[in-house]
């Protein structure tokens, strides 16, 4: 299981000249190189190869200052990292585990089962926090429920590119939030640009979408549209018995499909200021766990 915790860059900067980073990263679920680059990401001076040695053997050198964060968002470090569960549910979940491979069950019913004894918060939208560069993009799609859209599309300065039902955006917040904050544990940094967010990696800008799938329906037609018909084709027929040259208004525009979201979401990446899309990949996975233990492969259907 993996989970976000924040702490503030003066507090990380205490602790890291109070003891080893390995110590501080192993807290959080992650390396020790993991944990340095998110200190550098954020401006916070670490200690280098063997102070601590040298510390131990009776020196003392001087604590650097700590300077003041270039932007606001750098003033709270977010860290997604492992959380090992007691040895208490490590033990039932073992059990579990064992008796699946026993006895076949019902996958859904295993998952569901395990992930109840383990106490995970897996569900979407289960983020109590959204992150902040995330937060504009979220209330641009739920405020979009209002106006009854079935997908909502968003892109373009402070807004990350995503499409998506505004039902679903708890999901997506929470789906940014855990990519923004697993990408700024690995030191990448997320920029603003003309056409949205992106990643940047070592200077090199990655721009990347998420778009929930649609489901192709066959139409079932409404109440008010088989009203519509029904005066249209009452006019239509005052107009033939007029025998004017005029038949009526047109008919009324009713769609043989319905494009139906389905939850299924899909990332994609694309590297390079040509933008090419890249070839998609065939494994399948939740996006929360994937996002939580590695970067986002190039194009992942997600559930």
């Amino acid at each position: 299981m993996a989970i976000m915790r924040s702490i503030s860059r003066e507090d990380l900067f205490k602790d890291a000249w109070t003891r080893p980073l390995s110590r501080i990263a192993a807290e959080f679920g992650v390396s020790d190189t993991a944990l340095r680059k998110m200190c550098d990401r954020h401006d916070i001076p670490t200690p280098g190869r063997g102070y601590w040695a040298q510390i131990a053997s009776g020196k003392s050198f001087p604590r650097p200052a700590l300077r003041p964060a270039a932007a606001p968002h750098l003033e709270t470090v977010r860290i997604v990292g492992a959380v090992q569960p007691s040895p208490d549910v490590k033990a039932i979940i073992d059990r579990v585990k064992a008796e699946r491979s026993a006895t076949p069950r019902p996958e859904q019913v295993v998952a569901t089962t395990a992930k109840g004894l383990a106490g995970a918060a897996d569900e979407p939208g289960s983020i109590a926090e959204i992150h902040p560069l995330v937060q504009r993009t979220y209330a641009r799609l739920a405020g979009a429920a209002a106006k009854g859209e079935d997908i909502v599309h968003l892109s373009g300065k402070g807004l990350f590119t995503v499409a998506a039902a505004p039902a679903r955006a708890d999901r997506m917040g929470g789906l940014l939030t855990l990519l923004v904050g697993a990408m700024e544990t690995r030191g990448w940094a997320v920029e603003d640009g003309e056409k949205g967010l992106h990643l940047v990696p070592d200077g090199e800008p990655i721009t990347f979408d998420i778009t929930e799938q649609t489901e192709r329906v066959r139409h079932q037609i409404t109440e008010a549209e088989q009203a519509a018909l029904r005066k249209y084709e009452e006019a239509r027929e005052r107009a033939m018995r007029r025998a004017s040259w005029s038949l009526g208004p047109d008919r009324p525009a009713i769609p043989e499909w319905d494009y139906v979201p389905t939850g299924r979401f899909v990332l994609s990446l694309a590297e390079g200021t040509l933008g090419a899309r890249v070839t998609p990949h065939r494994r399948r996975a939740a996006l929360e766990q994937m996002c939580s233990t590695q970067p986002p492969p190039r194009q992942s259907a997600l559930r």
